[in-house]
């Protein structure tokens, strides 16, 4: 029964709760206004049925000799933390009620990271205030819940964090990465605007790597990200890793063929530049699996698949 309970947890509430939000984000350029707001209403009361049904189930399940609400799964998450990583704060009170400890950890992420990462304000915020959670503590790596709120992409929830709760915006995790970091790498460039124009974060500072947030906004694939990086805020479109690697080294985990003939053509970054491993930027695409990423390179740039890096392999 435990693991029944999780599995619905994680399976049914996280499934639709997605379904709900691609739902609505979709059907809003599609239909009009007051149809959206009748589909979102829909919406909301499904989630609300499915919490009720969930109560009912708590209930039931309660009166097993065996039952556990502070069970895990296997790799420590328990019912709160996959309630709070759905954005629901119905779901979380109905945890509550059963009396579920808050104070469990997966590594070392409380309720309240996953909450900052369904970027959810509401449950983010009830979360704090129920359980007065301090705002800056770091799981196992390093991260406050600020950085899962910047994976998350709600810039409300980072406002939220830093002007609420005074999460601290320039805390490095343990790969030496800040917020900007995290938010550059997922490719989020209103976040990232806000923690360079607004908050003032350093634009300057490199991870343990030597990465800047050039080669992780070149990861994330966003282009608008990038282009403002280079052109608005000045950084290097050339700079190199502690390892050598380019921004068009990352490029291609992209998946953005634009974004790599940009890099090549407007900011003249050399598709024949090996990092220290010998690797050039092909070896990256073909690491990429896209084909024609690959076919990019070898026509327009004349790469050649049969070049070995410094182990020998091509």
């Amino acid at each position: 029964m435990k693991h029944y309970l999780l599995m619905i947890m994680m399976v049914g509430h996280v499934y639709i709760v997605h379904v709900i939000k691609v739902m609505a984000q979709s059907d809003a350029s599609v239909i009009d206004n007051n149809t959206t707001i009748i589909k979102r209403n829909i919406d909301f009361m499904k989630r609300n049925e499915r919490v009720k049904m969930f109560s009912a189930l708590f209930k039931k399940a309660s009166t097993f000799p065996n039952f556990d609400i502070n069970a895990t799964t296997n790799d420590g998450k328990s019912l709160l933390h996959i309630a709070s990583w759905t954005g629901s704060t119905l779901l979380v009170k109905a945890l509550e009620e059963r009396s579920i400890n808050c104070t469990l950890t997966n590594d070392g992420m409380f309720p309240v990271h996953h909450a900052a990462w369904s970027g959810s304000t509401s449950v983010l915020s009830y979360i704090i205030s129920q359980y007065n959670l301090n705002c800056n503590d770091t799981d196992t790596y390093g991260r406050t819940p600020l950085v899962y709120s910047c994976w998350s992409g709600s810039i409300n929830s980072v406002k939220y964090l830093i002007n609420n709760c005074n999460s601290d915006p320039n805390i490095t995790d343990n790969n030496d990465m800040t917020c900007l970091h995290h938010s550059c790498r997922h490719g989020h460039i209103d976040i990232t605007q806000y923690l360079i124009e607004v908050q003032h974060c350093d634009i300057n500072k490199t991870d343990n790597e030597g990465r800047t947030l050039v080669h992780h906004a070149t990861w994330s694939g966003n282009f608008d990200l990038v282009q403002y990086l280079i052109t608005e805020q000045g950084l290097s479109p050339t700079a190199v890793t502690k390892n050598g690697l380019t921004a068009l080294h990352y490029a291609p985990w992209s998946i953005n063929l634009f974004l790599v003939k940009e890099l090549i053509t407007t900011y003249q970054l050399d598709p024949h530049q090996a990092d220290s491993n010998g690797k050039l930027p092909i070896h990256y695409a073909a690491e990429s699996g896209d084909i024609l990423l690959l076919e990019l390179c070898v026509k327009d740039y004349k790469c050649s698949l049969s070049l070995t890096d410094n182990d020998g392999n091509s």
